[in-house]
């Protein structure tokens, strides 16, 4: 809310607030369809999001190009995320053997894919909205605490119409098929709308008719066109 708003303070936030949510999220993956065989093959995303040379020779309409443009844009490295992760106090403990650190470091790796299939951006409005469609997928105490503090940060005048989105937001989450056993790379050299369709993600224009919100400067928040 002070304007210190960067992925290391997100991880220390998320880190505080895991508890043993990190492991029956690991045991939920383990159960979903796909996950055995993402187990044994275990791709590693990061390095995949971080090829910007491969990513380039996709289509230019794939959810691949879509990624690589917005890494370009804001200096994402996936490799660099996750070796944030892995240096938080208690990590190593969270994750005492390969195959939970190789599910740590995939879910941090997807997190930035989510702001591109859904279009939210990776300002504070884009990450409360994102908020607000993760806890429709997969119900997080460290999402419903964020959802709880992140109106906080909204100028009082737009509480309002951000409360309606959020919970557009919501229900577009609760409708998607994606899961912690998505295999994301299969879904890099489509389309972005075939992706969405596929998954189960509403298009950005039906779920917020009027708009999505961002933070076009500290403290003023306005709706963009969808």
């Amino acid at each position: 809310m002070r304007g210190n708003y960067d992925s290391e303070l997100i991880m220390d936030y998320a880190s505080a607030l895991e508890g043993d949510e990190g492991e029956r999220g690991f045991q939920d993956f383990r159960s979903q369809p796909g996950a055995a065989e993402l187990e044994r093959d275990r791709p590693c995303l990061a390095a995949a999001l971080d090829d910007w040379e491969s990513l380039e020779k996709l289509p230019a309409p794939s959810l691949g190009r879509a990624y690589l443009a917005l890494a370009r844009r804001d200096g994402i490295r996936v490799g660099d995320l996750v070796a944030g992760a892995l240096a938080l106090p208690g990590e190593r403990e969270r994750a005492p053997d390969p195959l939970r650190r190789w599910y740590r470091d995939r879910m941090t790796a997807a997190h930035d894919l989510l702001h591109v299939v859904t279009g939210y951006g990776r300002d504070r409005a884009g990450e409360l909205q994102l908020i607000a469609f993760s806890l429709g997928v997969a119900p997080m105490r460290v999402l419903r605490i964020a959802i709880v503090l992140g109106p906080f940060s909204v100028p009082p005048r737009k509480l309002p119409g951000v409360a309606r989105d959020l919970w557009r937001a919501w229900r577009r989450g609760v409708a998607a098929q994606i899961s912690r056993a998505t295999r994301w790379e299969e879904f890099l050299p489509l389309p972005i709308d075939e992706v969405r369709t596929r998954l189960g993600v509403a298009p950005l224009r039906s779920a917020h008719p009027a708009g999505v919100w961002r933070e076009t400067a500290p403290g003023r928040w306005m709706r963009a066109a969808s």
